[in-house]
């Protein structure tokens, strides 16, 4: 409480302490954080709207048609504003007699760094909305014939994505506690942003079952993306087909005599997929242009480049994925058990890749890398005391999971990604996990016989 109170630089109250004022406060580049607190606020609400409307119509019993479209809004309004703060003459260090202490050798007064300019306040303003529909029409179809079940299913996907964002602001105020963007001196900053997206899919989806214990499923999709659309570009990098199949069997099921009080049930599947996947925002197939530092400038224009330039040829990525796994039952299933092992080959992985600056860009976005990913996972769940009302059960999980850059774009061995700092980058290193976190500083160790650590703690007392 002694350092929350800044707002005075006089000592009116016991919760008022001049040393937390910025004018007295004792830190001579970071102002009290609880006048950072107070004197930076933001206010913001969000409201949300969804909704989905599902329609079903049988022309037979064999035969089902549904359509379903679903909807999600969500608007934002926000408002954030800094005060005005101006610092004493004496915190400025322009007193015309400098304070003096009681012992010379404390007589260091100057001024403080921190008000060497005067806090001018702002305030900024912004709105925004989002938009997202999902459209599908599922045609299905199930039949039994003999001792075949079959099921297919015809459909189509829509996904519509939009959104806009407005903001403008202030970076100095006029009166301080009025936080108006017309209350201001100097030019309004602002900006504004569109997005608009969407993916249409057509897919297949069969199911075969044989007397209940075999089961083969297939699955065939094609999707076009606005993503990756340009009118001049080839149809087939907007364009993508993926698809899946798997199969499972009922061992106990087929083989009755392997039942027991001890086996009671085991099932194995495998599976082989293809999936297609939009690693990618909108409009970003083209370097873009903003407003250059300073500008626009009265009625003078300046725009300059993003740092950023993708690949023209820019695709999909596509994971390959196999898995085998396995389902086992034993005593009356009071002991159960699920294990797989899954491999993925993910090839054409859009990643962006840094650049030298000399040529004109600090990165690229490319398909840059192939990653294989690999692993087991298993499940052990164990009943210990089972009644009629209650019971006990135990479960536990392992999964080890391992991934592998195998190739790069070029066929580099090691491509430098966007860096969180100065002393540390990510890469993509053939043959080395991804992503690769790097440094070029070297260890060090402090040596506690050879170290002598001192430190002061002070506090400062009202009287």
């Amino acid at each position: 409480r002694y350092w929350r109170d800044w707002s005075s630089d006089v000592c009116s109250s016991d919760l008022t302490n001049p040393f937390a004022n910025p004018n007295g406060y004792f830190n001579d580049y970071y102002n009290n954080p609880w006048f950072e607190l107070d004197n930076n606020r933001n206010d913001s609400r969000n409201t949300y709207f969804n909704s989905a409307i599902t329609l079903n119509f049988k022309p037979v019993s064999w035969m089902e048609i549904s359509y379903r479209v679903g909807t999600a809004l969500t608007n934002s309004f926000s408002k954030g504003w800094t005060n005005a703060f101006t610092y004493s003459e004496y915190a400025k260090g322009n007193l015309a007699v400098k304070p003096v202490t009681a012992v010379a050798k404390y007589n260091d007064y100057s001024y403080v760094y921190r008000a060497k300019n005067n806090v001018t306040g702002g305030v900024g303003d912004a709105g925004s909305y989002g938009w997202r529909v999902n459209s599908d029409l599922f045609i299905n179809f199930e039949k039994t014939i003999g001792k075949f079940n079959t099921k297919l299913i015809l459909g189509q996907n829509i996904q519509d994505r939009k959104s806009k964002s407005l903001n403008v602001g202030s970076s100095a105020v006029i009166l301080p506690g009025l936080f108006n963007v017309g209350n201001r001196s100097g030019e309004l900053t602002g900006g504004e942003s569109n997005s608009l997206s969407r993916r249409i899919g057509t897919f297949a989806d069969l199911t075969v079952g044989y007397k209940d214990f075999l089961f083969v499923h297939g699955s065939l999709r094609h999707d076009a993306s606005s993503i990756f659309y340009s009118p001049k570009r080839d149809r087939k990098l907007y364009n993508f087909t993926y698809y899946g199949v798997d199969a499972s069997l009922i061992v106990t099921e087929a083989l009755p005599g392997l039942k027991s009080d001890v086996f009671n049930y085991l099932k194995v599947r495998a599976s082989y997929n293809k999936n297609g996947n939009e690693n990618l925002g909108a409009y970003s197939l083209d370097p873009t242009y903003s407003s250059g530092s300073g500008f626009p400038y009265g009625s003078v224009v300046g725009v300059t480049v993003g740092d950023n330039y993708p690949d023209p040829s820019l695709q999909p990525e596509f994971v390959y994925s196999k898995e085998v796994g396995m389902e086992a039952s034993f005593w009356k299933s009071r002991i159960n058990l699920d294990a797989s092992y899954f491999y993925q080959d993910a090839k054409n992985q859009v990643l962006n890749v840094a650049l030298s600056p000399s040529t004109g860009y600090t990165s690229t976005t490319i398909n840059a890398a192939r990653v294989v990913n690999k692993g087991f996972e298993a499940e052990l769940k164990v009943n210990l005391l089972r009644k009629k009302n209650w019971t006990i059960d135990v479960s536990g999980n392992y999964t080890w999971n391992t991934n592998t850059v195998k190739s790069l774009y070029g066929g580099s061995t090691k491509l430098g990604l966007n860096s969180p700092g100065s002393e540390s980058f990510i890469s993509a290193i053939i043959g080395k996990p991804f992503p690769f976190l790097q440094t070029d500083r070297k260890s060090t160790r402090l040596n506690s016989s050879h170290a002598n650590i001192s430190y002061a703690v002070f506090c400062l007392k009202k009287k």
